[in-house]
């Protein structure tokens, strides 16, 4: 997909169950405009954490921000675990990225655009497909088809996705969006940590870990963390109350 955008063959490309990308490599596409190959979010080479530094070392070296996160999927095989990555991804960056999303379904032989939109709009209507949720929140638009490696569908595909770049007129989403949010992961952790029972603590770690894959918000992990401070807080001062009356 990448060399395809790119017009040469930059980019390692290879089919296989876990991601071929184990570090950031960017390529310059244009004057102004930069392709980076990033590691899969779910690799299972490497910890979550881990793959958020690499991403992270993308959001801090776009100065002027991202003009667009491209989420690349097989076509006709949008599973339970892409959704999951997808959940994962607007759980890292916010759903500030989301007008910046395309999804490109890769290897849609014989299929365009246009038709991959009356497909999914169909199928949308239709059944409940893990696709599905993702349409809701992007929108069909943000979808394209890209075929196989005849030169003549490689160039046809490439004007299409330059085209959607510069589509955007200058927008881009704000790297700090993911800086901040980092931050706010990082210390949430640490306030997970500071509580003592350890059946408790595992039971807001599994919470925690559900907000990295996007099924809990960092809202919901917050408040029940800090429930579990103010007991244990409680319970110090009722210890403290105890000695003291002894």
């Amino acid at each position: 997909t990448g060399n395809t955008i790119l017009g040469r063959d930059a980019f390692h490309e290879d089919i296989a169950l876990q991601s071929v990308t184990d570090h950031v490599h960017c390529e310059r596409v244009q004057d102004a405009l930069s392709l980076c190959d990033t590691p899969g979010l779910l690799d299972t080479r490497h910890g979550s954490s881990w793959v958020e530094t690499q991403l992270g070392s993308i959001a801090s070296a776009a100065e002027n921000g991202l003009s667009a996160v491209l989420f690349v999927v097989r076509y006709g095989r949008f599973t339970d675990a892409d959704l999951a990555v997808f959940r994962s991804y607007v759980a890292m960056f916010g759903d500030a990225v989301l007008p910046f999303t395309r999804v490109l379904m890769v290897n849609a032989v014989g299929r365009r655009t246009a038709e991959l939109h009356e497909e999914l709009d169909r199928t949308c209507r239709e059944s409940s497909s893990p696709v599905c949720e993702v349409l809701r929140l992007v929108g069909i638009s943000s979808f394209t088809a890209l075929g196989d490696l005849d030169p003549i569908r490689r160039a046809a595909d490439r004007a299409e996705v330059l085209s959607f770049l510069r589509g955007m007129n200058g927008s881009v989403y704000d790297h700090d969006i993911f800086r901040l949010r980092r931050q706010s992961r990082e210390a949430l952790a640490q306030r997970v940590a500071q509580v003592r029972s350890s059946d408790k603590r595992l039971q807001l770690q599994r919470m925690f870990d559900l907000a990295r894959q996007g099924q809990m918000t960092d809202v919901e992990v917050d408040a029940a963390v800090q429930h579990a401070l103010e007991v244990q807080a409680s319970h110090n001062r009722e210890v403290l109350s105890s000695v003291g009356g002894a």
